[in-house]
């Protein structure tokens, strides 16, 4: 019994000690973040330029901490950076500042600071930097936090990674490969013509307008719906780990998509695809079918519609659900389970398989 007093006492006087110190504390620090102490930190506003001549240069690396990033093209011969805004911090240290230097045919556009983990109360710092029409050679972008905007630009090939922030492009123009990683944000495009084109965002929405690529097109999501309004390639590959995918128009020779969770519908099809949803509904709506379609969908309905002329070769199995299809076949087979059969000369190969749900092919 004595020992069981002995505890609670003990406990009473640590919680009385712990909200002593915690109630002090907090009375200690309120009061100051009212009155504009120091620990409120001191507003340092921001107005730095720095310009350089692009001759004989080739690349252009730019590194950003936690500014948002503008870049738009100039019909000045010099490149200009201008940071603006201001932060509030305790410490002078982390007030940004810019720096450019030349290594060979590499331009290297930094923002700086003395000290990086200082707390920063706030901040609504802008890079803009005015890029010369000449300079159509490499540009990489690197970004820790901040958004990234750019627009009206030509150029060989452009690399960027946002770790944390958004990225939104209005019309580019590429010779080579434009690559774009986003760690947390969203990624909006307008136009871009490359070569070839990869998108991968780990978490954030992708709203992409009109993309064409020589090549291959390659837009990976892990979290997040994309929504593609216009897509024209050679190759394309769509893949998202949990969000809805959802295509206005593709015109590619072979498009692979892959959902593990969501919806995948798709307008305006052109081409051959391989289009497969572990957990969700598959919809194809499609213009000029070339060889092959294949659907597959574990958990899901799959309805799959075609111009009425189309001729194919269908293969249907349904584990658990309904097969229907509004055309005529010939040297049809049916069973609970499957349907095959042909339309016209069957030059189509249609495989759609789903492990439940129900398949319907459909005229348009």
């Amino acid at each position: 019994m004595e020992n069981k007093k002995t505890i609670f006492w003990v406990a009473v006087a640590l919680f009385v000690t712990v909200f002593t110190v915690v109630a002090g504390f907090a009375f200690n620090i309120i009061p100051s973040l009212s009155s504009g102490s120091k620990l409120n930190g001191i507003r340092y506003d921001l107005d730095f330029t720095k310009e350089s001549d692009l001759e004989n240069v080739k690349q252009i690396y730019v590194k950003v901490l936690s500014s948002n990033t503008h870049i738009t093209n100039t019909s000045s011969s010099t490149l200009k950076a201008v940071l603006s805004g201001h932060i509030i911090s305790s410490n002078p240290k982390v007030v940004p500042t810019i720096e450019i230097k030349k290594e060979g045919d590499t331009l290297f556009l930094s923002e700086i600071r003395e000290e990086n983990l200082t707390l920063v109360f706030s901040s609504n710092a802008r890079l803009d930097i005015a890029l010369p029409d000449k300079f159509t050679g490499h540009l990489n972008f690197d970004g820790s936090s901040g958004n990234l905007y750019a627009s009206a630009l030509t150029l060989q090939s452009f690399d960027a990674e946002v770790r944390s922030g958004d990225i939104n492009l209005g019309k580019l123009e590429l010779n080579e490969a434009l690559n774009f990683k986003s760690g947390s944000g969203n990624i909006k495009v307008d136009s871009i013509h490359a070569k070839s084109i990869t998108m991968t965002s780990r978490s954030g929405e992708q709203s992409i307008g009109t993309i064409s690529a020589a090549e291959s097109i390659s837009l990976k999501s892990t979290s997040g719906n994309q929504d593609f309004n216009s897509i024209n390639c050679n190759e394309a590959t769509i893949e998202a780990l949990s969000g809805n995918i959802t295509v206005n128009s593709v015109n590619s020779q072979n498009l692979i998509v892959n959902s593990t969770s969501g919806n995948v519908s798709i307008k305006g099809f052109e081409g051959n695809c391989d289009i497969k949803a572990s957990s969700g509904n598959i919809t194809l709506y499609s213009d000029n079918p070339l060889n092959q379609i294949a659907a597959d969908a574990r958990s899901g309905n799959v309805k799959i519609y075609l111009p009425e002329s189309s001729e194919f070769t269908l293969d249907a199995f349904a584990s658990s659900g309904s097969i229907k299809t509004d055309f005529d076949l010939n040297n049809s087979k049916e069973d609970l389970k499957s349907l095959s059969g042909t339309k016209g000369s069957g030059t189509i190969a249609l495989n759609v398989v789903t492990s439940s749900g129900d398949i319907s092919i459909l005229k348009k």
